[in-house]
C-alpha cells in the first residue's frame, strides 16, 4: 500500500491565497484505492526550504473509502522571506502522512510570492550606541500585509510594485523622555543594492546645540535626557513611515585619550571630553600589562587627566579608558576607545642644533635627568609648519646628523626617548627653534687688524660658499668674552650683524673693546636667504685676546772663561693678558752685535 496525490498542485501562489484543492488516496500496489476496512487519518504539513513556516486551514481529514480532499490550504511567508536572495526559487512542498498505517507522499515544489505593498518596516534594527556613535547598519524596505518583502519580479501576477527609492526614504529620530534635548540623526548614505531595500550607513543619534535665549542664559545637553530612542523612516512620495525596535542612547565615549607625559615611574594619560552630547558623570579606567590580565580598575574618575605610577620600566602597560554608562554605570558605555600602550620612560633633558650647512643639520642631547638610560632615542622631523612630518630611524647615541634637507625648507626637529619595554616613545620632546638649512662659511680666519696687537681688538675673516644655493643674506658676529674664572657669567660686549653684500667673496668685521687674558667666544651665524628671520649656528671659535708681553726684567750678563757672554732673565711683568702667569711664553729671542758691526745677529 502506498499514499498518492491524485490532483494537481499549483506551481505558483500568491502569499494567503489559498490552493487548488488537493486530493489525497491509500492505494494498493496495483494503484487502487484500498478496501481494507481501516479508518484512515490523513495530514499535511509543509517540506522544503520553508517548512518551519506555518501551514493554514485545516490539515487533517479523515478518508473515505481511503480518500480525502484538502481544500482551502494557504501559505502567507513567500519564499522571499524564507531566502530573500532566491524569491522567486520554489521553497515549498506538501507533504501528507497517514496513521494509523504509516505512510507519505510529497509533492512537486511550488513557490509562493508576495502580494501588494501595504508597508514599509524594519529590515535590520538599529542597535545600543552612545552620542555621535554609529547605531548599527539600520534597513528598511516595502512588505506586503503579511510582512513578505515585496521584491519587482516576484510578486502576484494582479500586484503592483512601487519601487523604493533611496532618494524618497529620510530617517528621523523620535523622542521619548528627552528631558527637552532634541535627538537629531547624523550624517546617513543612502547605499541599498536595489529598490526594495535602502541602508543607512554613518547612522547616529547626536545633540544639538543649546539655544541660548540671551547672552548667557544657555541650556547646556542634560545627561538625563539619555534615553530609549526609536528611529523612524519616511517614505516621502509613498506615504508610509515606519518605526524601529527602541533602542538606547549612551554618554559618548572620551576623545583624544593619550600619554601626555611620562616619567622613569609614573605614565600621565589625558583626554577630552566627549565631542557630542553631554559630558559624563565620571570615566573607568582600566590597565594591566599588554596581553596579560588587568591588574586594575579605577571608577569613577571626574578629571580629564590621570596618573598612573609607581610602574616598572621594563614593561609596557595597555590602557583601556571609557565613560561610564548613565543606564549601568560602572560599566562602559557602548564602543570604548582603542586602548593606549604606554610604559614609563623619562625625556631627554635638553635638545641643541649644533650645525647647520646647506643641506644637513646636527643634532645633540643629553641623557634624561631619571630612570636607566633609554634603549635608543628617535628623531623625528616636522616640515614647514606641520604640512609634512617624518619620523626618522631610532640613534642610539646621543647625536645625529640629519642629511637630505632642503635649504628652501623650515624644519623643527624633536627627539624622543624610547622606553626600555620597547615599543613606546616619551610623548615629550624639548623642541629648538625651526631651523632653515644655510650654507655655512667655508673658513673663518682671525687676525690683528694692524700691527702690533694690541690685544684689544680682534680681526673676524670668513669665505662664503659661492656654490651653494640660496647663499646667506648676511652674517652676524656674536662676541661674549667670560669672567676670568670662566663661568657663565659673562656679558656680551660685541654683537653685529654683516649686511655686506652675500657677492662678495670674503666677509671682514672688527671686534674692538677685548679685554686681554679673558676667553673670548666668537660666533659667525649666517642669515637664511629663505627665511630672513633665522641665522644658522655656523661656526664658534674661542680665543684668549693678547698683545705682544712686555720686555723680560732683570737682565744680567756675565763671562765664563773669557769666551761665552751668559746672558739670565725674568719674565716680563707682562705676558700678554695683563699678568705674569696668564699666558705662557714659548720662546725669547736673544739678539747681539759686535761692535763696530752694522746688524744684529739672533
Amino acid at each position: 500500500a502506498g499514499l498518492a496525490i491524485i490532483s494537481t498542485v499549483n506551481d505558483t501562489v500568491c502569499a494567503s491565497s489559498t490552493l487548488s484543492d488537493v486530493t489525497v488516496q491509500v492505494q494498493d500496489a496495483a494503484g487502487n484505492p484500498v478496501q481494507d476496512g481501516i479508518a484512515y487519518t490523513i495530514s499535511a504539513s509543509l517540506a522544503g526550504t520553508g517548512a518551519a513556516s506555518p501551514l493554514l486551514g485545516t490539515t487533517s481529514r479523515g478518508a473515505l473509502a481511503g480518500t480525502a480532499t484538502f481544500a482551502g490550504l494557504a501559505v502567507r511567508l513567500s519564499c522571499g522571506s524564507v531566502d530573500p536572495k532566491a524569491p522567486l526559487a520554489p521553497c515549498y512542498n506538501l507533504k501528507f502522512s497517514s496513521s494509523p498505517v504509516e505512510l507519505s507522499t510529497t509533492s512537486t515544489p511550488f513557490v509562493v510570492l508576495a502580494g501588494n505593498v501595504t508597508e514599509m518596516t524594519f529590515l535590520d534594527q538599529p542597535v545600543n550606541t552612545s552620542v555621535g556613535a554609529a547605531a548599527g547598519r539600520p534597513s528598511v524596505r516595502l512588505v506586503d500585509v503579511y510582512g513578505n518583502p515585496v521584491v519587482q519580479g516576484a510578486i502576484c501576477s494582479d500586484s503592483i510594485f512601487t519601487p523604493l527609492a533611496k532618494t524618497e526614504v529620510t530617517p528621523l529620530a523620535a523622542e521619548e523622555r528627552m528631558s527637552g534635548n532634541v535627538a537629531i540623526l547624523g550624517e546617513t548614505f543612502k547605499n541599498g543594492t536595489d529598490d526594495e531595500i535602502v541602508s543607512f550607513d554613518g547612522v547616529s543619534i547626536n545633540w544639538e546645540t543649546p539655544t541660548c535665549t540671551s547672552a548667557g542664559n544657555c541650556r547646556p545637553p542634560d545627561i538625563a535626557g539619555l534615553t530609549r530612542v526609536k528611529m523612524r523612516a519616511t517614505g516621502r512620495f509613498l506615504g508610509r513611515m515606519a518605526d524601529s525596535q527602541p533602542f538606547t542612547v549612551d554618554v559618548a565615549q572620551p576623545a583624544n585619550v593619550r600619554a601626555s607625559s611620562t616619567t622613569s615611574t609614573h605614565v600621565t594619560l589625558t583626554w577630552n571630553a566627549p565631542f557630542h552630547g553631554p559630558a559624563p558623570r565620571a570615566y573607568r579606567l582600566r590597565y594591566g600589562p599588554v596581553g596579560q590580565a588587568i591588574v586594575a580598575d579605577e571608577q569613577n574618575i571626574e578629571a580629564t587627566t590621570w596618573t598612573i605610577g609607581p610602574l616598572p620600566a621594563t614593561v609596557l602597560f595597555e590602557f583601556s579608558l571609557c565613560s561610564q554608562s548613565v543606564f549601568t554605570p560602572p560599566d562602559c558605555s557602548p564602543f570604548p576607545p582603542a586602548a593606549q600602550k604606554a610604559a614609563p620612560v623619562e625625556p631627554i633633558a635638553s635638545l641643541e642644533v649644533y650645525f647647520v650647512t646647506r643641506d644637513e643639520v646636527g643634532l645633540r642631547w643629553e641623557v634624561p635627568p631619571a630612570g636607566a638610560p633609554p634603549a635608543a632615542y628617535q628623531v623625528t622631523m616636522v616640515v614647514d609648519s606641520g604640512l609634512e612630518t617624518r619620523a626618522l630611524a631610532d640613534v642610539p647615541e646621543l647625536n645625529t646628523t640629519i642629511p637630505g634637507l632642503n635649504s628652501n625648507k623650515t624644519y623643527v626637529f624633536r627627539v624622543y626617548s624610547l622606553s626600555a619595554a620597547g615599543a613606546f616613545y616619551s610623548p615629550t620632546s624639548p623642541s629648538p627653534p625651526p631651523v632653515t638649512p644655510t650654507p655655512a662659511p667655508t673658513s673663518v680666519t682671525l687676525g690683528c687688524p694692524a700691527l702690533p696687537c694690541t690685544g684689544n681688538a680682534l680681526e673676524v675673516g670668513w669665505v662664503l660658499d659661492t656654490a651653494a644655493p640660496n647663499m646667506p643674506s648676511g652674517h652676524q658676529i656674536t662676541a661674549v668674552q667670560h669672567s676670568v674664572t670662566g663661568v657663565s657669567n659673562g656679558s656680551v660686549v660685541y654683537t653685529q650683524e654683516s649686511q655686506v653684500p652675500v657677492s662678495a667673496p670674503q666677509q671682514i668685521q672688527l671686534i674692538f673693546g677685548l679685554q686681554r687674558g679673558i676667553p673670548l667666544r666668537i660666533d659667525v651665524s649666517a642669515r637664511s636667504a629663505v627665511n630672513p628671520t633665522y641665522y644658522a649656528p655656523s661656526a664658534v671659535f674661542t680665543v684668549v685676546p693678547t698683545s705682544p708681553p712686555s720686555i723680560p726684567t732683570a737682565l744680567r750678563f756675565s763671562v765664563e772663561n773669557n769666551t761665552i757672554v751668559r746672558v739670565d732673565w725674568q719674565p716680563p711683568s707682562d705676558s700678554g693678558d695683563g699678568t705674569r702667569n696668564g699666558v705662557h711664553i714659548d720662546a725669547y729671542l736673544v739678539e747681539y752685535r759686535i761692535q763696530g758691526a752694522a746688524s744684529f745677529t739672533e
